[in-house]
């Protein structure tokens, strides 16, 4: 990405020098696809009253953390190789004319290039609803975007340095733009997920459980009236799942 100056009160965005992967739909769908299969008819219904249970959570969960990985492994995987080359330069030009260049770490503005509107369309595309952009999918995007970026950079520092940051480095963009990361929160992270689909399911006029592309049949049984006992069947192990600190099942 070209490096931009970054002014909060216009803003503009901070890129960095690097060039980040475009994350395809074909890369993150099926991992969204799992995960609200498995999630049974009987929590389908209580997610369309705006309640998450222990079952529906543990899904999503799963699903927030996999598209985490998914999304950092790619990204790294093009920009690992960029940052070497530019740590050869640094090593064998002035250092003084590279300073304002941003290319041992990337922003949270190029991890939100690289995934782009994802997650404005990926739950309506999946479940067959109709999906806009909302102020959840914003906000989810934000806090993957600081998430992937944490990521990518710890692993970049590694590279850089195992032992820590050369004096001869420049400043990484990670100090700059410090003050705007969020820490992961994933609680926070699955309830915005969950409020996509609970507006999904209440946008839908027949106010039926979406139809989740491979899971067909079960679609039909709780449109036929059996849903008290229909269940997604993936290849999904059982989960055995603890609630973390601060989730209290159903609202």
């Amino acid at each position: 990405m070209e490096n931009q100056d970054s002014s909060d009160e216009f803003g503009e965005m901070i890129c960095s020098e690097l060039d980040v992967p475009i994350i395809t739909s074909e890369a993150l769908e099926p991992v969204v696809t799992i995960c609200l299969c498995a999630i049974t008819a009987d929590h389908w219904l209580l997610l369309a009253d705006g309640k998450v249970t222990f079952g529906a959570f543990s899904q999503l969960h799963k699903m927030c953390s996999d598209i985490l990985k998914i999304i950092s492994y790619e990204v790294l995987e093009v920009v690992e190789p960029q940052v070497r080359d530019w740590m050869f330069i640094h090593a064998t030009q002035d250092g003084h004319n590279m300073k304002n260049h941003i290319f041992y770490s990337v922003t949270e503005d190029d991890i939100k290039a690289s995934i782009g509107d994802f997650f404005d369309h990926c739950f309506g595309e999946v479940t067959g609803t109709p999906q806009e952009r909302s102020n959840e999918s914003v906000i989810l995007l934000e806090m993957i975007a600081a998430e992937v970026k944490k990521r990518v950079n710890e692993a970049l520092a590694e590279l850089i340095s195992p032992a820590g940051q050369p004096a001869s480095c420049p400043q990484t963009v990670e100090s700059i733009d410090s003050e705007t990361s969020i820490d992961y929160d994933a609680i926070k992270m699955v309830n915005l997920v969950a409020t996509i689909l609970t507006c999904l399911l209440r946008n839908n006029t027949l106010y039926n459980v979406p139809c989740v592309t491979g899971c067909e049949e079960f679609c039909h049984g709780y449109r036929e009236g059996r849903y008290e006992t229909g269940r997604i069947q993936t290849h999904i192990p059982k989960v055995y799942w603890k609630p973390p600190t601060g989730f209290h099942g159903i609202k």
